[in-house]
């Protein structure tokens, strides 16, 4: 990232490679190799991230396309890690506050079962019904019956007068509300930054000041 230093009528551009470079002869190539060995453990991290994020992209503010590794230079300190630079509408980070549906997967495909049950009860309590416009009445009237018995609720279902349909109106509402659902029931609600970035960040920094504990204290130390 480029800083701009003004002195009265006189200013100097600095960009952060070339303060790095200037590091990297000063410190004898260490800087560098800190940075490399970061990308290392950080890359497949972003990578996994951007991969399973788990938005709908025509909302997501394209912050699945968003996610950039960053290595700059703060005061006497080399910063480096996975950010994503999606914002939402006043221009504030959008992808820490994105998070799973409070709902898992699990949970939502035992609801899609008992709604389809629903619907086939509703289809047999309507059968033999010759006039159109009665059957689809009783059908949807029964399947309305049957879901408040279970305490769910069905979207308005219009002309719906199969099984079919209905279970497609009933996934476009779980959709709309849960997206697929969190994978496992432990992570349901949680931050999706958190859970894909942080945590598995904080492991990877742990093991990285392990294997590069004596290139750390190096360059620390100024040797």
């Amino acid at each position: 990232m480029p800083r701009k230093y003004t002195d009265g009528p006189a200013s100097i551009t600095v960009f952060d490679d070339d303060v790095r470079a200037a590091l990297d002869t000063l410190g004898k190539g260490l800087p560098g190799l800190i940075i490399r060995e970061t990308e290392k453990e950080l890359l497949p991290i972003m990578a996994a991230a951007a991969a399973n994020w788990p938005v709908r992209y025509k909302r997501s503010r394209n912050s699945r396309g968003s996610f950039r590794f960053f290595s700059v230079i703060q005061g006497n300190r080399l910063q480096m890690g996975i950010e994503n630079t999606a914002t939402d509408f006043r221009g504030k980070g959008y992808a820490w506050f994105v998070r799973y549906s409070r709902r898992d997967r699990a949970s939502l495909q035992r609801e899609l079962q008992a709604v389809e049950g629903i619907a086939r009860e509703a289809q047999d309590y309507a059968s033999g019904i010759e006039a159109r416009g009665v059957y689809q009445y009783k059908f949807v009237t029964k399947a309305r019956e049957l879901a408040e018995g279970k305490g769910l609720e069905l979207p308005p279902l219009g002309r719906t007068r199969s099984p079919r349909g209905l279970m497609r109106l009933y996934r476009e509402k779980l959709f709309t509300t849960h997206g697929l659902g969190a994978e496992r029931r432990v992570t349901a609600g949680r931050s999706i930054w958190a859970a894909m970035v942080r945590k598995p960040g904080r492991k990877a920094s742990t093991r990285l000041v392990d294997r590069l504990q004596s290139e750390i204290t190096a360059l620390a130390r100024g040797e």
